[in-house]
This record gives structure tokens, sequence and C-alpha cells, in this order.
């Protein structure tokens, strides 16, 4: 009897943009990020995996100095993301750039818990930084530092391993 491997306790809600027919019956399906989700429970219909899902978003961050810290962080982890992106070897950034576009724009003085995820450049980069983290304690987490964090964390080896690997 096939027991089909359990799925992930969290997940992203898919929007397609753009979807082509190949003509061997293949589609080749173009999509972004939506919304996240807790698994609430698992089931089987029709043979097909299903589930109840709770979608979630940020907590925000409320206080003074609490808040300005996210502020300071989030600015800091921009800086090193453009500098990791921007130190890429050229055939390398055009790889991230074909499979998740340019780097984002972000503006410092705005106010990174505007949006329900947080800024749009933090899940860029851990897009671009594909295989790199534990995707489910990433999308999981409901607190925008905690992810500023562990994408510092990862940009600082990434960046280690960039200088270790040019030339002196």
């Amino acid at each position: 009897m096939f027991v089909a491997p359990r799925f992930a306790g969290v997940g992203t809600l898919l929007i397609i943009q753009h979807t082509e027919f190949l003509p061997d019956g293949r589609s080749l399906i173009d999509t972004i990020g939506g919304r996240r989700f807790r698994v609430v429970s698992r089931g089987m219909n029709d043979g097909y995996n299903s589930a109840t899902v709770c979608f979630f978003s940020d907590d925000k961050v409320m206080g003074g100095q609490e808040r300005e810290e996210l502020q300071r962080l989030c600015t800091e982890v921009y800086a090193a993301t453009h500098l990791w992106y921007r130190s890429l070897p050229m055939l390398l950034r055009d790889r991230v750039a074909g499979s998740s576009g340019d780097i984002p724009q972000y503006d410092t003085n705005a106010d990174p818990q505007s949006e329900d995820d947080g800024p749009g450049w933090v899940w860029w980069a851990f897009g671009a930084l594909q295989g790199q983290f534990d995707a489910s304690q990433v999308l999981g987490s409901s607190r925008l530092g905690e992810r500023l964090v562990i994408l510092q964390r990862i940009l600082n080896e990434q960046t280690s391993t960039v200088q270790l690997c040019r030339p002196q």
C-alpha cells in the first residue's frame, strides 16, 4: 500500500501569474507567493492529500525602542542583502534575476511592518537564497525580526564564503 509522505505544516497560497501549455501536455506555471497558512488538519480526498488551513500574518511590534530596533535591523539587513547580490559573479546574479527578478527597492524611511508579512525584499532574498535555510521555520515565523536575524546569518555565511573564494 502506498503511503503518501506528510506535507509541511506551513505553506504559502500561490497566485498564478501566467500559464503556458506545452505541446507534450506539460505546463509552465509562473506564480508568486500570497498569504501564508498553517495546517490545522490533514486529510485525503479522492486520493489526494488535503488540509484545513488557517491564514496568518506577522505579529506587529508596537513598543518605541523595539520598533526602532526592528527598523535599524531591517535597514542593516537590506544593505547586506544588496551588497551580497551586487557582489555575486555576473552569471550567478543573472540566474538569480532570472528566477526571482532584480532586488526590490526598499525605502529605509518606510515602516517595515506596513505590509502584513513584512517587506517584499525579505521574501525576495529568501527566494534568491533557496536551499540555504529551513523554509518551514521562515514561513512559519510570525515575527519579522526573527526572519531578519535568520537572513542576516545566512548572508554573513554567504559573504564569508564569497570572500574565501576570491583570489587575494
